[in-house]
């Protein structure tokens, strides 16, 4: 066991044992801060479907909800709005613009992926569309401390 005795060892340990500086284990190199119950189960609200996206296609999906189309947002803005006013549902099958192409997907994997482009965008000051890939599954605990552990190496 170490003890620090001086003030200045002690300033060094206070440092050193600090949350900031210990996001990864020494142990295994893995992160040490994910999230638990409350933000899994959100995160998994927000991701979560009922249908096999983006392994279906939409016409498939319109015809199982007895739907001539799927609804389709030309922006995240216009998805976080409609959601907002009650338009469409958080696990609801939508057509999205992504970068330029467009995605089957919910407006709860949007919502999700607008925040995590915006939190990197403070975090990392970086706009780079590339380096983070839209999530479109629903995100289990495992699956959110991989992501996060991928985030962790990328950056």
């Amino acid at each position: 066991m170490h003890l620090p005795l001086s003030a200045e060892a002690q300033a060094e340990a206070r440092i050193l044992m600090l949350s900031a500086n210990n996001i990864l284990s020494p142990a295994h190199g893995r992160p040490l801060a994910t999230p638990t119950q409350d933000m899994v189960l959100g995160a998994y609200y927000l991701t979560y479907c009922d249908h096999e996206l983006p392994a279906t296609t939409a016409a498939d999906i319109a015809k199982v909800l007895g739907k001539p189309g799927l609804k389709r947002f030309r922006t995240e803005e216009e998805v976080e709005f409609a959601v907002e006013s009650g338009f469409v549902q958080l696990q609801e099958p939508v057509e999205c613009h992504w970068h330029g192409e467009i995605i089957l997907t919910t407006p709860g994997r949007v919502i999700f992926n607008v925040e995590i482009e915006r939190s990197l965008e403070v975090a990392v000051h970086t706009t780079d569309p590339v380096a983070h890939t839209f999530i479109n599954r629903p995100l289990s605990k495992r699956e959110i401390d991989i992501f996060i552990a991928d985030l962790v190496d990328l950056y």
